[in-house]
């Protein structure tokens, strides 16, 4: 498995588009949180997603725009193929 952590931005997305993009996503495997190395879940920032994977980088960006291009025509998508990630006061997962 590879951990990507991918970031969308929806081009004058509304708030209504967002929540359809959340459920797209993890239709295609992405959640909006992360699980620390301490088995405790924290959620990422607004359109931030993560997925641990058995593909490759490029069928992961694929998965994005599937999601992404359901939602709305005009989007931006970056996917990081990520070893370890570090952050700051991510909130705890409810």
């Amino acid at each position: 498995m590879t951990r990507f952590v991918s970031r969308v931005e929806l081009h004058g997305g509304t708030w209504d588009e967002y929540e359809k993009l959340h459920a797209a996503m993890v239709g295609q495997g992405f959640l909006r949180k992360i699980l620390a190395s301490d088995g405790v879940w924290h959620d990422l920032p607004p359109a931030e997603y993560c997925a641990d994977l058995p593909v490759a980088r490029e069928q992961a960006i694929e998965r994005v725009r599937v999601a992404a291009s359901s939602v709305k025509a005009t989007y931006s998508a970056l996917v990081t193929e990520s070893v370890a990630s570090i952050w700051y006061n991510l909130p705890i997962s409810a």
